[in-house]
């Protein structure tokens, strides 16, 4: 368990704005966090997303829901939620990680297909 920051508020968000310097996008003074804009197709308003909501469970495409103008939720799809979600735990994995990054740099073990065959 991480100990809490016992920083002012306004120290803390001065030094959350010193790790986020090089990030793009306005920075949020209450959070302290970035707003990137994010150019979708498929963009509707919570009022729009509230009315639509049964429709957008159905889609396969991931909606952005805006407000005043500024990106605040998305409506993922299952599918691709599944697929974000397990390539965040093979980049979480440093056995993984270090297997993909030995393959990349051409040095990987490669074995042919019949070695399958005596398993």
């Amino acid at each position: 368990m991480q100990a809490h920051s016992r920083r002012a508020p306004a120290q803390e968000i001065q030094a959350q704005r010193r790790r986020f310097k090089k990030c793009p996008g306005p920075l949020d003074t209450v959070t302290a966090s970035r707003h990137v804009k994010l150019p979708m197709k498929n963009t509707l308003t919570i009022t729009q997303g509230q009315a639509q909501f049964p429709a957008l469970c159905r889609k396969t495409k991931t909606t952005a829901i805006t407000r005043n103008g500024e990106v605040v939720s998305f409506v993922v799809p299952r599918q691709k939620m599944a697929d974000l979600l397990e390539q965040m735990e093979i980049l979480a994995n440093p056995e993984a990680m270090a297997t993909i990054n030995r393959a990349k740099a051409g040095k990987g073990r490669y074995h042919p297909l019949s070695a399958l065959d005596e398993a």
